[in-house]
């Protein structure tokens, strides 16, 4: 009986199929929310759009992000995976109801261990230790290696210049002398 619901299980959709990584037919993800993310290593299969059909994967290792790296059964070489460039993913609803059980108030939590540059100086600021939230404000909390002592930095669009995930750095414009407080 609990197959048969299995089955009927409703799918809902995740993120999409970046592109292959690795020679094993590896695939990086990029999740609908950190959430998503963060509940790839207890599901048992996802499902990918593939010809029209949404196929089951079963899920043999993860390797956690940003984006996340995933293994999947019956993918084993990088063409193979590279098919399904683009391609939304979608989990069953009881994963999904996991993840929304993840879910955090702050969504920039991903930001840990990003090292912030002054765009306008050029310098290095320092590694972001934590986020939090005053006043409706996020705020990134940066350690400054060199100063020994932490800055509060607001966090927001207009202040931010660019940000690489892969290099885990973040480009902002910063004001003057909010690093000298």
């Amino acid at each position: 009986m609990a197959r048969l619901k299995r089955e009927l299980e409703e799918l809902i959709p995740a993120g999409r199929v970046l592109k292959p990584y690795g020679k094993d037919g590896s695939i990086k993800l990029a999740g609908e929310n950190e959430a998503f993310e963060q509940i790839l290593t207890e599901v048992e299969f996802i499902f990918i759009t593939d010809f029209g059909s949404k196929v089951p994967f079963r899920v043999e290792e993860v390797r956690p992000g940003p984006p996340p790296i995933v293994k999947l059964e019956g993918l084993d070489e990088p063409e193979t995976a590279r098919r399904l460039n683009g391609a939304a993913f979608f989990l069953l609803q009881s994963d999904a109801q996991k993840a929304n059980r993840h879910k955090k108030s702050d969504p920039l939590k991903f930001i840990v261990g990003f090292e912030v540059i002054d765009h306008i100086r050029d310098e290095l600021v320092g590694t972001v230790i934590n986020t939090v939230e005053m006043a409706g404000q996020l705020l990134a909390e940066v350690k400054d290696h060199e100063l020994d002592k932490t800055h509060l930095i607001p966090i927001h669009e207009d202040m931010i210049v660019s940000m690489d995930p892969e290099a885990k750095t973040i480009l902002m414009e910063l004001p003057e002398g909010l690093t000298e407080l």
